[in-house]
């Protein structure tokens, strides 16, 4: 369904481009209504501008926008007259990204494009771009690598009033920089067929995985590419006693040992999941929501598991590109993400995490998570990650882990 959901998007945003803002709503006389000129619609300019008597839109587009507040109303109406568009960098599943790019763009009359990524990916292009950014917004990806994204001058701060609809200041960047918007337990996904075929037993620890009897049998993602990966790298810091008590040999040995049993390190950290159903690979190690898609999507031969030791975790954010091009779309697309219209989008595209947003903004867990124990972090056996403590040392992490493990074809950087 990707390739339609493209073409859709595709065809609304050249007739959204052709039509602009262009249509002017009836008065009362049934002469058209001047648009206010874009000196009435910039930000401190004459807030009545933003919005008719009737509701719609102040630039004569025709838009009703009385269900909004006047800060977004007056985001909208700024965005048409400067002629904005947007162009989202996302990491969720593909399907999501686009349908939250689209949704945006049906909305809000803003034409809009996407380009999923992996999260380490997402990074890595945007920085590569900071002189020429291409990108005005992220949508998705572990706040590790958004951290960073602060830490190299990639992101712009921004204070929504959406940020009231976040179940927890954990959510919010203290530099208002970025927003959670799920969360995600990493983990083992299972084919419990396939386990029964080897004659072995279905793996409940980290420290399983490292036996012989699993050679060619695990697949994960790469951590020059992906942030399941680095989370995984965080993670197994953390089982062998960091940041007090860190075991570097044993951490060396376990990462040895596991890595000969890899069958594959995939490009994104969704990666593994995929492959289990089909039998691919007997053990994929990504987060549990990507195995609930799976099972969702009729592999009922998986079975997700929390590694005994305890598992890390992720906080799925959002946040605005270090971009001028188009300044209110993008802090009306942070608006829209705090939403429940916008994170209810997820269980129907393939994308089953735990909602950071309030149910009162109508915000619905996806019941798929309750059978698994995974619909809220406090009920899983987790290890105590610092997110803000290990992002700076993602990169020296994967340095480390290049330095331990057989570099070779298995690595997918494509």
């Amino acid at each position: 369904m990707k390739k339609p959901v493209s073409f859709i998007l595709a065809i609304m945003i050249i007739a959204a481009m052709l039509t602009g803002c262009g249509s002017k709503p009836a008065s009362d006389s049934g002469a058209a209504s001047p648009a206010p000129s874009a000196a009435q619609t910039v930000e401190g300019g004459n807030e009545a501008a933003y919005v008719t008597a009737d509701g719609k839109c102040g630039c004569g587009c025709g838009l009703d926008v009385s269900g909004y507040s006047a800060h977004i109303q007056e985001l909208i109406c700024n965005a048409h007259v400067n002629n904005e568009t947007l162009n989202v960098y996302g990491s969720c599943d593909e399907s999501y990204v686009n349908a939250v790019a689209y949704h945006f763009q049906e909305l809000f009359n803003i034409p809009s494009t996407s380009i999923r990524y992996a999260t380490g990916e997402m990074f890595s292009r945007t920085e590569e771009e900071k002189a020429n950014p291409q990108a005005d917004v992220w949508f998705g990806g572990s706040t590790d690598y958004y951290i960073k994204a602060s830490e190299a001058g990639l992101l712009s701060p921004y204070d929504p009033e959406n940020a009231k609809n976040l179940v927890s200041d954990q959510f919010i960047d203290p530099n208002h920089e970025w927003f959670g918007i799920y969360a995600g337990v990493l983990g083992l996904m299972v084919n419990v067929e396939q386990v029964e075929d080897l004659g072995l037993t279905v793996p409940t620890s980290w420290a399983e995985l490292t036996d012989a009897h699993w050679a060619g049998e695990i697949a994960i993602a790469n951590p020059q590419t992906s942030a399941t990966a680095t989370n995984f790298l965080a993670t197994m810091h953390y089982v062998y006693g960091y940041p007090d008590n860190f075991d570097e040999s044993g951490y060396n040995a376990f990462m040895e040992a596991f890595d000969k049993n890899v069958t594959q390190y995939t490009k994104s950290g969704s990666g593994p999941s995929k492959m289990v159903g089909p039998g691919e690979i007997t053990v994929g190690v990504a987060f549990l929501h990507d195995g609930v898609a799976q099972i969702a999507n009729g592999y009922d031969n998986i079975q997700l598991i929390v590694p005994s030791e305890g598992s890390g975790f992720e906080i799925g954010a959002c946040g605005i590109v270090k971009n001028e091009a188009n300044p209110n779309a993008s802090k009306l697309f942070v608006e829209y993400c705090l939403t429940g219209e916008c994170v209810n989008l997820g269980k129907n595209n393939a994308s089953y995490q735990i909602l950071c947003i309030s149910k009162d903004t109508g915000a619905e867990q996806p019941e798929e998570l309750v059978q698994w124990g995974i619909d809220d972090l406090s009920k899983v056996n987790l290890v105590d990650y610092d997110v803000e403590d290990v992002a700076p040392q993602l990169s020296d992490w994967t340095e480390q882990w290049l330095s331990i493990i057989a570099a070779d074809d298995r690595l997918k950087t494509e």
